[in-house]
């Protein structure tokens, strides 16, 4: 299964859960951002990578609807609705994104 995660600058949120994500048996992750400044900017080539794409907020949804035309008919698209307020690696962000991803993706449980 491929994970694409994508936030506004791929710098904090999107880097964190892709690295978060990456151990896990049978997943692959990146991340992306939507903002010209992006270390690593969203493009079709990443969207038709990933089995889901995951973004942080509604805005960055909007984007790859807005600008990748029938995309949502071939990739899973979903919001996990997670403010930009918090640290790279941040635990409580790390916490958060446990909840809100396995409520939508059937993930393995990582190795202990």
């Amino acid at each position: 299964m491929r994970i694409l995660f994508v936030c506004n600058e791929c710098r904090l949120r999107s880097p964190s859960a892709a690295k978060h994500f990456s151990s896990l048996d049978g997943v692959e992750t990146r991340c992306a951002g939507i903002n010209e400044n992006a270390v690593t900017k969203l493009d079709r080539i990443l969207i038709e990578w990933a089995d889901w794409i995951l973004t942080m907020e509604r805005p960055q949804r909007s984007y790859i609807e807005t600008h990748f035309e029938n995309i949502s008919q071939v990739t899973k698209i979903q919001c996990l609705w997670i403010p930009d307020i918090y640290e790279k690696m941040d635990p409580e962000l790390l916490n958060l994104l446990d909840k809100r991803v396995r409520k939508i993706i059937p993930l393995p449980v990582a190795d202990q």
